[in-house]
Order: structure tokens, then sequence, then C-alpha cells
């Protein structure tokens, strides 16, 4: 659980980082979609993390 857990986080920060740096490129507003991206990153990892956790539970 634990591997699953590092590659979860480690994909959607990665997604996260590189959209928001391509938006921040795109608007020329660097560092505030980069920073929404890293957020949205994490708050996606504890999301999944949760129903895989919760699933396993069951």
């Amino acid at each position: 659980m634990a591997l699953e857990f590092g590659f979860i986080v480690g994909a959607f920060l990665i997604a996260g980082i590189q959209i928001g740096g391509w938006l921040d490129d795109q608007l020329s507003s660097r560092p505030f979609f980069l920073t929404a991206g890293v957020l949205l990153g994490l708050l996606a990892s504890f999301s999944v993390f949760w129903r895989i956790y919760r699933w396993q539970s069951d």
C-alpha cells in the first residue's frame, strides 16, 4: 500500500506541476497556476488514497 501511495502522489504531483507550469507560461502568471497545480495534485492523490483505503478496509 505504501508503494501505491508513493506512485499516486508522485504521478498527481508531476501532472499538476506540468499542467500548472504550462498554464503559467501561456498566461504569464508565474507561480499562480503552478501552486494551484501542486495543491490540486495533493488533493487528488489524497482522494484516490482515501478511496483505496476504504476499498481495502471493506
